[in-house]
């Protein structure tokens, strides 16, 4: 008995001294909280479970992009996923898993990414293509680049409550070729977004 106790709280032990990973979708006012010296009531209010280390062993850990704004790349076991706002998570290339570093203390540190986003409407659409790039700095002092397509969903009218567009991949090459064809001014309206405005 005596053994079995010595044991157990030695696992525990272990358990206590490893990382703390907090959920990725917690409420905005919870994100620069630190976990590791706060109370268990805050820990209840933000979703951090802490009853023991299997309870949260499996929480994905997560870096803030710089841009675009909100964006997200998710560490899922082996695999990364980009999480955009209004977009379903997609699966990052292996490269990328292996240029980016995911602890608790980078956790509060953006990575500066730099997104380059292109509408342009083809010959008798009604509606705009849409593309983007994704230049994602990598420890190894060089920049990994994603680029991909947003599938056309229905019309706004059309569209359930809590839609979210799907992203495609699209090789960069293909995104070059298209900006150089499609490439036109773009200006921001009244809420700072970005708009096309197609030349006449």
């Amino acid at each position: 008995m005596g053994i079995a106790m010595l044991t157990f709280w030695g696992v525990l032990a272990c358990s206590g001294s490893r990382q703390v990973v907090v959920p990725t979708d917690m409420p905005d006012i919870c994100r620069e909280i630190d976990f590791s010296r706060a109370d268990e009531s805050l820990k209840q209010e933000c979703g951090v479970q802490t009853r023991n280390y299997r309870a949260y062993r499996n929480i994905p850990q997560h870096r803030n992009l710089l841009l675009p704004k909100n964006g997200q790349i998710v560490l899922k076991g082996d695999d990364v996923e980009l999480r955009l706002e209004g977009f379903l998570p997609i699966d990052l290339p292996h490269s990328i898993r292996e240029g980016v570093e995911f602890n608790e203390k980078l956790r509060r540190q953006f990575i500066k990414s730099k997104y380059d986003y292109l509408e342009y409407f083809t010959a008798g659409a009604d509606r705009p293509d849409r593309i983007f790039k994704l230049d994602l700095p990598l420890t190894n002092g060089k920049y990994g680049s994603v680029c991909f397509f947003v599938e056309r969903g229905k019309p706004s009218s059309q569209r359930k409550t809590g839609y979210a567009s799907r992203l495609l991949d699209l090789d960069c090459a293909e995104f070059e070729k298209r900006k150089a064809e499609f490439a036109a001014p773009v200006s921001l309206d009244e809420s700072g977004q970005e708009t096309f405005k197609p030349e006449p």
